[in-house]
C-alpha cells in the first residue's frame, strides 16, 4: 500500500510538472503573438524639454533627443527616425516638449525661421482687435490617428477632446487652425508677396491653435497632465453647442 501511494505522489508531481511547464510554453507564446500584432517604427524623442531657438548641433551634443520606438499608428508621418537625420545647423521652431517625437519641421534651416513680430503674430494682432479679446497661438502634438487622420488644413476649425481620467469629453469647441508644424500658410511667410496664392502646408502632427489665455492654458495643461488629445473637425459656420457629457466605459452604450 506504501509503495502505491508513493507512486500515485509520484506521478502527480510529474503531472503538475509537465502542467506547469505547458503553461509557461503557452503564456510565453501567447506573448509572441501579442508583440507580433504591436506595429512600432523608429522614432527620434525629445529626452528633455526643447526650448525654442536651440539649434539641433546642441541637442544632439547636450542629449537633448535620443532615438526610439513608437506605435506606427501615433507616429507623426514625417517623424525622424533616427539622430542621423537631424541636421545640426537646423534650429528648433517651437518649443519641444519632453517626450514628443521630433519631426522634419520641428527643426528647420536657419534661412527658413520666421522673425518675431512677422506675418502670424500681425494675424493675431488683427484677430485680437476684431474679437476684442487678447488672442494667441499654442501648439500641440496628435498624431495622425486622433488628428483627423491629416486632413486638417490651415484655417479649418477643429474641436478638441481630451480623454482623462477613464472619461473622453470636449474640452474646446471651433479652434482656428493657425499653422500646421512650422508653416502658418501666410502668402507673405511663403512668397514675400501678400497677393500671392499660399501653398498648402502638410500636416505633420503639430497644430498651432488660436485661442484666449484660459484656452491655451487648457491646452497646455492636457497635454502635460497626462490626457490623451483626441481632434474632430469642425464643418464651415460651425455653431458652437452645449458640450455632450462625458462618455466613459460605464455610459458608452447608453443613449
Amino acid at each position: 500500500m506504501g509503495n502505491r501511494r508513493t507512486v500515485l505522489l509520484l506521478v502527480g508531481i510529474a503531472l503538475g510538472v509537465v502542467a506547469a511547464v505547458l503553461a509557461f510554453l503557452y503564456l510565453n507564446r501567447a506573448d509572441e503573438r501579442a508583440a507580433e500584432k504591436v506595429d512600432t517604427v523608429d522614432v527620434v524623442i525629445a529626452d528633455q524639454p526643447i526650448p525654442e531657438g536651440t539649434t539641433a548641433e546642441e541637442a544632439l551634443d547636450t542629449g537633448l533627443v535620443r532615438e526610439g520606438q513608437a506605435l506606427a499608428e501615433e507616429a507623426p508621418p514625417d517623424a525622424l527616425t533616427d539622430l542621423t537625420s537631424l541636421a545640426p545647423e537646423t534650429i528648433a521652431v517651437v518649443d519641444i516638449d519632453e517626450g514628443q517625437i521630433i519631426t522634419s519641421t520641428n527643426f528647420v534651416p536657419p534661412e527658413d525661421v520666421t522673425p518675431g513680430g512677422g506675418a502670424l503674430s500681425d494675424r493675431l494682432r488683427a484677430d485680437s482687435d476684431e474679437a476684442g479679446v487678447e488672442l494667441q497661438a499654442v501648439s500641440i502634438s496628435a498624431s495622425a490617428e486622433r488628428g483627423v487622420a491629416g486632413l486638417v488644413a490651415i484655417g479649418d476649425r477643429v474641436n478638441v477632446m481630451v480623454f482623462l481620467e477613464g472619461g473622453t469629453q470636449f474640452m474646446l469647441q471651433n479652434m482656428n487652425v493657425l499653422a500646421l508644424g512650422s508653416s502658418t500658410g501666410l502668402p507673405e511667410e511663403l512668397t514675400g508677396d501678400p497677393n500671392a496664392e499660399p501653398a498648402p502646408a502638410p500636416n505633420t502632427g503639430v497644430f498651432t491653435l488660436e485661442g484666449t489665455a484660459t484656452q491655451a492654458l487648457k491646452l497646455a495643461q492636457a497635454s502635460l497632465g497626462g490626457g490623451q488629445i483626441y481632434l474632430s473637425l469642425a464643418p464651415t459656420d460651425f455653431e458652437v453647442a452645449p458640450a455632450p457629457p462625458e462618455i466613459t466605459n460605464e455610459n458608452l452604450f447608453a443613449g
